[in-house]
Parts: C-alpha cells; sequence; structure tokens
C-alpha cells in the first residue's frame, strides 16, 4: 500500500524505492546486490570464454601437422634418443645436442619419417610430443618432445595433458 504525505506530493509515492527514483539518490541495498549478480555472471562468462581460447591456442601446438617434403630441425641424436625432439627454429634438443634440419620423406598417422644429411637411414619420430612449447599463440618455433626442456624459444616446455 501507497502512503502520501499530502496533496502536493500525490504525485510522488513516499516509500524509499520510489523516494530513490525522484530524487536521485543512490539505489538501495536491494537494487545494488541485483546489479551486482548480473555483473559477476558477466564477468564469470567472459573469463571461461577467454580460457576456451587459450585451450584452443595451446592445444594446437601439441601436434605438428607435416606432410612429405617439409623441412624442420630434428634431434641429432638417433634412434637410441628418447627425446624426439622436433621444431621450426634451429636450436639444441632437449637432450643438449645441436638439432639438424631434416625433411619429412613418409607420413604415417602420428609418425614421420625423417631424413638428414649425415643419417645413414630414415628415422622415425612422433608427431605429437608429450612436451610442448609454452610461449603462446604468438610463438612459431612449434617445438615438440618427449622429454621436458627448453624449447627454441628458450622458454620451458609444458605438459601436455
Amino acid at each position: 500500500m501507497v502512503y502520501f504525505t499530502s496533496c502536493a506530493l500525490a504525485i510522488f509515492p513516499v516509500g524509499n524505492r520510489d523516494r530513490n527514483r525522484y530524487y536521485g539518490r543512490w539505489p538501495s541495498d536491494i537494487e545494488l546486490t541485483g546489479r551486482f549478480i548480473v555483473m559477476k555472471k558477466i564477468v564469470v562468462m567472459l573469463v571461461a570464454l577467454s580460457l576456451a581460447v587459450a585451450g584452443l591456442a595451446f592445444a594446437d601446438k601439441t601436434k605438428l601437422d607435416l606432410k612429405v617434403g617439409d623441412s624442420i630441425y630434428a634431434c641429432n641424436c638417433g634412434d637410441s634418443c628418447a627425446c624426439k625432439t622436433m621444431s621450426n627454429n634451429e636450436s639444441d634438443c632437449t637432450c643438449g645436442k645441436k638439432m639438424v634440419k631434416a625433411t619429412v620423406a613418409k607420413v604415417d598417422g602420428d609418425k614421420v619419417m625423417l631424413k638428414a644429411e649425415g643419417w645413414d637411414k630414415e628415422r622415425a619420430f612422433p608427431t605429437k610430443g608429450k612436451y610442448a612449447c609454452a610461449c603462446g599463440g604468438g610463438c612459431k618455433c612449434d617445438t615438440i618432445s618427449q622429454n621436458p626442456g627448453k624449447c627454441s624459444c628458450g622458454n620451458d616446455m609444458k605438459k601436455v595433458q
């Protein structure tokens, strides 16, 4: 029920909520709480969306998409080495040896056969790494490895989930 104070103020109801509308006072706690809940939902949705986009950006770097004839830098240690590091940039692999520029000779599912100068035969490398460059979308090194270590950018590689 709305009460009026006088005939002159008959058009202005007396309740706090209505008084705030007519006289420009601060909104009540109930009004602020409602707005806060809406803003909180918007912020939570934006954070969730940005995390999803970041997750997709990192997911692309865990597997190299190579075709026959592509050039890539690969670990030069031989078949006995377990690191199987590959990168678009020349650097040291995770086992500490210098990588060599190799060419993709054959693609077979999640493995590629690479050949390089100085190798007597082709060597098999997995195209999906247990560790990958964690630099983000702006980095183009695409370093993957089966062992932890530093990528060709010089940053630590992250374990792939």
